[in-house]
């Protein structure tokens, strides 16, 4: 006889749930054709499935509401009695699931705060965010130039663009002067995200015009942080770097995709604008039954034709676009959220296979009990009802367990968190996730109740009733080696995971800096143009507080810089080669930094050939330091020392020196090619200044900022960090990974083996009488000890190798997230397998020990 077919017995269990009364003929005539089905040669699918499930949902609708109230009445109440009986059943199996289910909650509370919540924009599915790209300058995801903008806008007829440019300012005359992120935008910005303001008014056309009172937009939390939440705080002037503004409004937070606090109109003058200067970032927003293909296509030809317009600036550039929520989540922060979700997701299912069998041998120690309710009467559907709403009354109970645990929990959560992962702070247990509880509760208590209640549908009758029943059936008990098996695979893939996640941070952290980071702290400060616009008079300040700075005690060395390594920087500079060089005429896309003289020596950034700055501005006017990597890649291994580079669109520059490449940006991004240009000729209105302290206990900060204000009282610091603080932020993400997954791991660990104890404990209960009558014809305890290891044993390798083909299933989905290590490493594998047949060994050894104990003549006696 073929072996039925999944459908067909998932059909058989439906027929043995179908009620046995019926209100009409046409349902007794329909059950008959459904039975029929089976006595034919007819193959039963998942479509003959769907029509029964679906009968049996209509005879369930036609049933008086009333009758189905009092009868699920009943069925809580039967029970609530029945587990108020089992008190270490009950609390073992509330303990299992609150913990899978308020680990599911923690994580999904994260997953729908950064990548499931809506956008807080009107119609965020119309918003994109537009790049600049030149593909044969390998440039992708390039600011944009402010004419090439105002020709998209011009040009345009399926979407309405907005620019903007972010900076900091400084804020005096609010008591401290104090610092904070600023955003420039032009007046479409606001009504394009469609924020609206919290008081007053948003920017208007007006207010960009060329002798336009400068005005400025606050956001609720700085109007309550710095300004009390004083009312009277619209029309009130404050001083910033460069003049004043009149405050007009106040915003919402969240009310736009950025972390500025502090708003300023921009005013587009063409007569000062260079195409070939990208410095502003754009947003547009798509007119209704524009798709994002329309968009692009339309931008691309804009493109072209600006190219054939203005070649000297436009040659080879394009755009580049994405939905806002791409931009602000990316893909692969998306990815390394859901693969968390499904590792924790994993544990769940462990959870409830342990309950599934804590629940299957429950029912075979109610084998008699089912049989005398069904001898006297009861039908089958109810007796499969009832346990369904004890599996149901376990989880709601261990949801809400969970979900306490996931509410307390939360707080430490957080704090792991990445710096960085946008929309983190939003993290909470709402509305959502709480639905998200109920329905994984739903859900879990179905599917570990499933397999009790198939098996309470099928019992017999006759045979309980004429023998004490064992519920040692074979379908049970390879129910039970199933989910012990299962349990096992899925430890087995969370394992392996968390190996490769461990071993990519190891990578991560071993990484070859370029730099030495021990002691080394930045701050940032901004110089008002008012004060500082007087040639040379910043470079001044700057000479002065590095002076000040390295004569004071535990101070080693002090520079200053555009930016400071993992703290952002300057990126995607076009530069050519003046003269013959492996370029060819080509352009290289460089970093770059202004930098003093003391900077190399500051971070211990070693020299590999000629000299660097000297801190005279004229000798270091046309200067340049290259990296190692930037040089080899311009001119092979001939010295650069001397040679000229083109810098666009600032002009040429002498090589005076090579020092070692630096990673300045990620722990997982290779060094890029950098130039540095000294101080002595470029300086930006902000900063950042690295100070290495002679040991850790060194208090560089409040040491800067004592220094700064006897300097200048007026200028504020801020972004005061450790250097190292800032490379632990480069790798929160991965850490995360490897903590997390590492968590789940451990504890699909533990479930496991407490199945793994479960199942060969239940096993050798069963096995109790033949046990004992091996042991009175002679068997060794050691012979029983191996016979029960071995089951053990067969049962972790049919785990293990479901766990590794699972893992080596999914690794396609984890590569991108992996540094330094492939997905299928063998050494984590083979690690991974080890880690869990040990633990089945040691969860198995306590079943066998006490199968070797038992005493022939008690079990003998005992049948």
């Amino acid at each position: 006889m073929p072996r039925s077919s999944f459908a067909e017995r998932v059909y058989r269990l439906l027929l043995r749930c179908y009620p046995g009364e019926f209100r009409d003929e046409y349902e007794r005539e329909m059950l008959e054709t459904f039975r029929e089905r089976l006595g034919e040669d007819r193959k039963v699918g998942w479509g003959a499935v769907v029509m029964l499930w679906r009968q049996v949902l209509v005879d369930s609708v036609l049933r008086a509401p009333g009758e189905h109230l009092d009868v699920l009445r009943q069925d809580i109440r039967y029970g609530m009695r029945s587990l108020r009986r089992a008190p270490v059943f009950a609390l073992t199996a509330i303990a299992t699931l609150a913990l899978g289910v308020g680990a599911n909650t923690a994580i999904f509370s994260v997953v729908h705060a950064v990548a499931l919540r809506p956008l807080p924009y009107d119609e965020p599915e119309r918003l994109i965010r537009i790049w600049e790209d030149n593909q044969s300058l390998a440039i992708d995801g390039f600011a944009v130039s402010v004419p090439n903008f105002v020709s998209w806008r011009e040009r345009s007829r399926t979407l309405d663009l907005a620019a903007s440019y972010t900076r900091g300012v400084t804020i005096r005359g609010t008591g401290d002067p104090v610092r904070v992120p600023s955003l420039t935008a032009t007046p479409e910005f606001f009504s394009i995200l469609g924020a609206r303001p919290r008081a007053g008014r948003m920017f208007s056309p007006s207010d960009v015009g060329p002798n336009a009172p400068r005005v400025a937009v606050i956001t609720e939390g700085l109007w309550t942080r710095q300004f009390g939440g004083d009312p009277s705080v619209l029309g009130r002037v404050v001083s910033i770097d460069d003049g004043a503004a009149t405050i007009v409004g106040v915003l919402p937070e969240g009310s736009v995709p950025s972390e500025a606090e502090f708003f300023l109109p921009l005013t587009i003058d063409l007569a000062t604008e260079d195409r070939s200067d990208h410095t502003i970032q754009v947003i547009g927003r798509m007119k209704p039954g524009v798709t994002p293909d329309q968009a692009r296509s339309e931008l691309e030809t804009i493109a072209r034709q600006l190219e054939t317009e203005f070649p000297a600036s436009n040659k080879g550039w394009g755009v580049t676009i994405s939905t806002l929520r791409d931009w602000i989540v990316p893909e692969e922060t998306r990815r390394a959220l859901f693969i968390v979700l499904g590792a924790v997701c994993c544990v769940l299912l462990i959870a409830c296979a342990n309950v599934a069998n804590l629940m299957l041998a429950r029912a075979a120690g109610r084998s008699r009990e089912i049989a005398v309710r069904m001898a006297i009467g009861a039908g089958r559907r109810r007796l499969v009802r009832q346990v369904l709403t004890e599996g149901l009354l376990l989880t709601l109970a261990g949801g809400a367990a969970g979900v306490l645990v996931a509410y307390w929990t939360m707080p430490l959560l957080r704090t792991w968190l990445p710096a960085d992962l946008p929309r983190a702070g939003q993290t909470d247990v709402n509305a959502a996730v709480l639905l998200f509880s109920l329905v994984i509760c739903v859900a879990t208590g179905l599917m570990f109740a499933a397999l009790p209640a198939a098996a309470a549908s099928r019992g017999d009758v006759l045979g309980a009733l004429k023998h004490e029943a064992r519920g040692h059936t074979g379908a049970s008990q390879r129910t039970r080696l199933a989910l012990a098996a299962a349990q096992i695979g899925l430890a087995t893939m969370l394992l392996a995971g968390a190996g490769l996640f461990a071993q990519s941070l190891l990578q991560l952290k071993g990484v070859t800096l370029g730099f030495d980071p021990a002691n080394v702290t930045s701050a940032m400060m901004g110089l008002p143009d008012e004060r500082y616009s007087a040639p040379g008079a910043a470079w001044g300040f700057y000479q002065r507080l590095i002076e000040r700075l390295e004569t004071s005690p535990g101070i080693e060395a002090a520079a200053i810089t555009s930016s400071a390594p993992f703290d952002g920087g300057n990126t995607g500079q076009p530069i050519e080669a003046v003269g013959p060089s492996r370029l060819e005429g080509k352009s290289l896309q460089a970093d770059w930094r202004m930098v003093s003289p003391s900077y190399f020596r500051t971070l211990r950034i070693s020299l590999v050939r000629g000299d660097l700055f000297s801190g005279n501005r004229q000798a270091d006017d046309r200067a340049i330091v290259l990296s190692e990597g930037m040089a080899r890649r311009i001119w092979g291994d001939a010295d650069p020392v001397g040679r000229e580079i083109a810098v666009q669109p600032i002009g040429n520059f002498r090589v005076i020196g090579v020092v070692g490449d630096v990673r300045n940006l990620e722990l997982a991004l290779e060094p890029n090619p950098t130039m540095y240009i000294s101080t002595a000729r470029f300086l930006w209105p902000a900063m950042t200044l690295v100070v290495r302290g002679r040991t850790d206990r060194v208090q560089a900060g409040s040491l800067i900022q004592s220094i700064v204000r006897e300097l200048d009282p007026e200028l504020a610091i801020y972004g005061v960090r450790t250097t190292e603080e800032q490379i632990g932020d480069s790798a929160s993400q991965p850490r995360l990974n490897a903590v997390l997954v590492g968590l789940f791991a451990l504890m699909a660990c533990v479930l496991a083996a407490v199945g793994i104890y479960g199942v060969l404990a239940y096993l050798v209960s069963q096995r109790r009488q033949e046990i004992g009558i091996r042991m009175a014809l002679g068997a060794q305890r050691s012979a029983v000890i191996r016979s029960v290891l071995a089951r053990g044993l067969w049962l972790t390798a049919v785990g293990v190798g479901l766990g590794i083909a699972g893992a080596l299933g999914v690794s396609r989905w984890i590569a991108s997230l992996m540094f330094g290590v492939s997905p299928t490493d063998p050494f984590t594998l083979a690690l991974a397998m080890t880690v869990v047949t040990c633990v089945a060994l040691l969860a198995s050894y306590a079943p066998a020990r006490r199968a070797s104990r038992v005493d022939p003549l008690v079990a003998l006696r005992s049948d």
